[in-house]
Order: structure tokens, then sequence, then C-alpha cells
């Protein structure tokens, strides 16, 4: 299903919209098509680039713990409320340590989409993980890419990101790995479109 909704929003950006109406509708069909669901959106601490144009799409799903949120009612677990309380907090924290850049610095992160995601398997009030949605737009005289983020949590299994970025068209596909001593990777100068 992950890849019918990756071909869709390839498609997308094919077609004559704009931008942020690709995103918006990238992302409504993604959160429509697992809402209701009991799996998660994305793998916990995992996630996609996905090059169509000049435009990245990002999916990323971090640790609640990476953001340090107030645990407001002193349970020990981040619930829906206390993270909706916090989201702006959340917003910014993302846009300041999850990055593209090129060259010439940081790239502006668009159209960002937060969607908390329960742990399913402990306890259906624990806001565990937090999937993001964005655009990156690379400049025309971008001659290579660096992703970075350095949002960890506090668990052992946090420590660690898997990505990919991929250009679909082209079949280039680049995986790698972030940990807190590393995190920051270049990407293949193939994935731009020149």
């Amino acid at each position: 299903m992950r890849n019918h909704i990756e071909n869709i929003c390839t498609d997308l950006g094919t077609s004559l919209l704009r931008p942020t109406m690709k995103l918006l509708t990238c992302a409504v069909l993604m959160l429509q098509t697992f809402s209701g669901s009991s799996a998660h959106m994305m793998v916990a601490q995992g996630g996609t680039l996905n090059f169509v144009d000049n435009d990245v799409f990002m999916v990323l799903s971090l640790p609640t713990s990476a953001f340090k949120l107030r645990d407001t009612d002193g349970n020990s677990a981040l619930s829906l409320a206390e993270f909706n309380s916090q989201r702006q907090l959340v917003s910014e924290m993302i846009k300041q340590r999850v990055q593209l850049s090129d060259q010439s610095g940081a790239l502006l992160l668009e159209g960002l989409m937060l969607s908390p995601e329960v742990d399913h398997d402990s306890d259906p009030e624990h806001v565990s993980q937090v999937v993001v949605l964005g655009k990156f737009r690379y400049r025309e005289s971008s001659e290579r890419l660096s992703f970075s983020n350095d949002l960890f949590g506090d668990d052992h299994s946090e420590k660690e990101f898997k990505m990919s970025a991929r250009r679909k068209p082209n079949k280039i596909e680049q995986l790698f790995v972030l940990v807190p001593d590393g995190s920051s990777q270049e990407l293949l100068v193939e994935l731009l479109d020149k």
C-alpha cells in the first residue's frame, strides 16, 4: 500500500499542480490510507526522501522522547492532549534540527504536517512517535545536498535512524543510517534532477 501511495505522489509531481498542492494532496492520501488502522504509517526511526523534479518530499517517524516535552499529568507518558498542547514547540524543533542543505546552506522546510502515533502495543493513550511530512525545494544552483537529523530519543532503540532517498523515474536509491555521532549524510549527486 505504501508503494502505491508513493507512486501516486510521484505521478502528482509530474503533473501541473502547484508544489504546496502536491504536498497537501500526498499528505491527505497518506493520512486517509492509514487512518483508522492499527499499523503505524512509517517504521519507527525511519524515513524517506522522495525526489520529484526539484522537490524533495520527506516522511519521517521521530520518537517523542527526542523532544523532551512536558509531562503535565505526571504519569511518565505523553498523552495526545499533552502532545497537542506542545505541537508548536515540536514544529519549531523539527525546522531547526531536521535539515536538507546545499552548498549555500539550509533549505526551507515547507508544508510541515505532524501526525502523532499512539503506542498500540502497550498503552493506546501514549504517543510514542510523530510522523512528519514536509517538502524541501532545492535550488537550480544546488550542486550537492546533505540531509541531517539530530532528533534521537532516550531509548537505545531510538539511537539509530534508517533513511532512504530515491528518485523513482531514474531508479536511483540511496540507503543510509544516521546515529548521534553521525547525524548528517551527503546525498548522491544523481538524485538531483540536472
